[in-house]
């Protein structure tokens, strides 16, 4: 309970002092002969003084009852002090930090200064001290007898049967080997705070009846308490999954308002310009991708602006787009899974057929493979070109694009002791100790600077709760868990506490299959790479929603093509805005789709950022890709339909080797089944992954012949 005084005025002083004796030196520290240390007087006395110093002038300050504990020190020993000397500590009050007090404090003696600190402190109620003192560790009932417990519910006592004391039901106390307690520990009333869980539950199953103690055993009286009733329970794991979700939206508010806010926003910004270049389009009865021929003016454009106005001007239009860009090409897989996650509406196909697109597709990808190494190595002698930079590197003038990040990515510069520290600022190896350090709670004494030296520079934080509600252990190891799976936490709430409601009181089957998609994404992503290759996440998570959206389907009665309809109905951007008046509603499908169009708008991003790369390896690129590309728009449809292919999956082929980006829009304008093309540019992917090296390998391309590689 914090004092609702103002607290003293700035300026305001106190002082300690202390003349050293031996037990006050740096090597009265430790017991063990194996320590060595200094005979000076010791920091810990230092701090214990500076403490002191600083209590004093808070002390008038203090309602009835209120007590001040210290929270951090952040403190530099100096100089080092002989026993015998007398050493002082003046504390002065410099400013209120929210509910904490601030202080500068000097340590001197007879020769001057021997350290400074800035310390923290704040004014609690001690019963909130010993309930916290308590819950996190129930052997702190032996070094905290006087502490009242929290207020309870206890039934009255009667003596009228001897009820034993097992090793379930008081772990706390030592036992002999017959389950008995051997000796009284403490006969306060706290000690009933620690009765096992197992023994509540006996006591509680009959709340309004029992009436139960314990005789006296070797003089020690125990009364049962059954404060933890399945309400309790209840309550406090609300609260502290409330608390936990404070402390998620604090620390990841960056995150969740680029998420939420800035990425929908640029989206629809990309998409608005979509629409206007296909409403362009159509005016002048030209098919073409707007999505494409967006990504193609951006890229004209950024590159005319650097001509035109230099970098940074252009750097600041690339900064409107960064955000949302940045994450629609992260996210650019899953929008690829309504192709695989409609093939089972596409028309029956004959397992002949089948095999017949197999073997196509197997041996284009080698020849295609072989033609474009060799012919760009050809280029690369005819051209006299020589490796001038790694293919990966950057401009300098453009930063690394900035991922969608985790909030574990957000760290400070500088941290000093436990204020109020992000859940996201707390790294793996802290969910080990994670007793001895608090969100804005409890503490454990740990130096933030470590020396060898006794005199050095360090940052100790006082095990001492401050005066902010401090979440339970248990709210922290959520905070934890639901900030490192923060979009699956988010997904999941969506399709328990909205999707699945809309979709059995209303028949919208959006929400509940968007989200489903998205977490079948998610966990697909946390196969082991080494699996990964074989099990692409576009593929498994096609697979889990498909599996998924028949499951839903079936609950209603309904079949799986039903389901799939309802997935995706074809109702996209371009219908909704094209058709104003519709009541035509989007299916997960749509929404994925119509997401696609902006991640291939920010392809002109990367291609932006490479463009010294691409300048300088022009021909080498350009010239394998046409050809390629003229080939498989040619021969590839020819070839399929030749061997008995049906016409649309003959098409389909015909962008096979363009990027999926690409090559989805490219066949919808050809008239191919996009479902096609989809499997065989995720299946290219998979197999360039397997066996791409191993092909260049044998065709003598050598791994620093980078430009041959990003060709095939």
């Amino acid at each position: 309970m914090a004092s609702s005084s103002a607290g003293p005025s700035p300026g305001a002083t106190a002082t300690a002092s202390l003349k050293v004796s031996t037990s006050d030196l740096a090597s009265s520290i430790s017991s063990d002969p194996k320590d060595s240390f200094p005979n000076v007087f010791a920091t810990a006395r230092m701090v214990e003084l500076m403490e002191i110093a600083s209590a004093r002038v808070l002390q008038p300050h203090l309602a009835p009852g209120e007590l001040s504990v210290g929270v951090t020190v952040d403190v530099g020993h100096t100089a080092p002090t002989p026993v015998d000397a007398q050493v002082s500590a003046e504390a002065t009050y410099r400013e209120r930090d929210g509910k904490l007090f601030v202080f500068d404090v000097v340590a001197k003696d007879e020769g001057g200064e021997i350290g400074t600190a800035l310390h923290k402190r704040a004014i609690v109620d001690p019963a909130n001290s010993a309930s916290v003192c308590l819950s996190r560790n129930p052997e702190a009932l032996i070094r905290c007898p006087k502490l009242e417990p929290r207020a309870v519910p206890r039934f009255p006592r009667i003596l009228t049967s001897e009820v034993p004391i097992h090793r379930d039901d008081f772990s706390a106390f030592p036992l002999r080997s017959n389950g008995r307690q051997t000796s009284p520990i403490s006969k306060d009333p706290v000690a009933l705070d620690y009765l096992g869980t197992m023994s509540l539950w006996k006591i509680a199953a009959s709340i309004t009846k029992i009436q139960i103690a314990y005789r006296p055993i070797e003089d020690f009286n125990i009364m049962a308490v059954a404060y933890r009733r399945t309400g309790t329970l209840i309550l406090e794991a609300v609260n502290d999954a409330l608390q936990a979700i404070k402390v998620v939206g604090t620390s990841s508010a960056r995150h969740l308002r680029s998420s939420w806010l800035y990425v929908p926003a640029g989206i629809m910004s990309m998409l608005a310009v979509c629409f206007g270049m296909r409403i362009f389009f159509s005016t002048l009865g030209i098919s073409f991708p707007p999505s494409v021929a967006c990504m193609i003016i951006f890229f004209i454009l950024l590159l005319c602006s650097e001509a035109l106005l230099g970098t940074r001007p252009t750097n600041a239009v690339v900064g409107l787009i960064k955000v949302p860009g940045d994450w629609a090409l992260k996210w650019i897989n899953i929008f690829f899974a309504p192709a695989f996650i409609m093939l089972p509406t596409s028309p029956p196909i004959a397992i002949s057929e089948v095999m017949k697109i197999i073997a196509v597709f197997l041996i284009g990808w080698v020849v295609m493979m072989t033609f474009a190494a060799n012919l760009t190595q050809g280029l690369r002698w005819i051209l006299h070109y020589f490796q001038r930079a790694p293919a990966t590197r950057r401009d300098e003038d453009i930063e690394e694009p900035e991922e969608v990040p985790p909030v574990q990515d957000f760290r400070p510069n500088h941290v000093t002791g436990p204020t109020r520290m992000p859940m996201a600022l707390i790294i793996p190896s802290t969910i080990r100790s994670i007793s001895s350090i608090s969100l804005g709670g409890l503490a454990g004494n740990i130096p933030q600077t470590v020396d060898a030296g006794e005199n050095s520079h360090t940052a100790i934080a006082s095990p001492m709760p401050s005066t902010d509600p401090l979440p339970l252990p248990r709210a922290q190891i959520w905070a934890i868990s639901i900030t490192r799976n923060l979009n699956f936490t988010i997904w999941s709430a969506v399709f328990i506490f909205i999707g699945v409601p809309v979709f059995y009181t209303k028949g919208y089957a959006m929400p509940v299959h968007l989200s489903l998609c998205v977490l079948a994404y998610l966990i697909s992503m946390r196969v082991p790479p080494r699996y990964r290759q074989y099990l692409h996440p576009v593929i498994v998570s096609a697979l889990v929603t498909v599996l998924g959206i028949w499951a839903l389907a079936a609950s209603r009665g309904d079949s799986l093509q039903t389901g799939l309809h309802q997935f995706k109905p074809g109702v996209d951007y371009l219908y909704l805005w094209g058709n104003p008046g519709t009541s035509s509603r989007p299916g997960a499908g749509d929404i994925l789709s119509t997401a696609l169009d902006a991640s291939i708008v920010a392809l002109s991003l990367p291609m932006y950022q490479y463009r010294r790369e691409l300048r300088q390896h022009f021909l080498l690129i350009m010239i394998p890709n046409a050809l390629m590309s003229v080939g498989s728009l040619f021969a590839y449809p020819s070839v399929c339909f030749a061997i008995g292919i049906g016409p649309q999956r003959s098409l389909a082929m015909a962008s096979r080797s363009i990027t999926l980006a690409l090559a989805l829009p490219a066949t919808r304008n050809l008239g191919g089944d996009v479902n096609t093309v989809a499997s065989v540019g995720v299946m290219s992917g998979i197999l360039g992954v397997l066996m791409g090296q191993r092909l260049l390998t044998w065709l003598r391309i050598r791994e620093g012949e980078l430009q041959s590689a990003n060709v095939c």
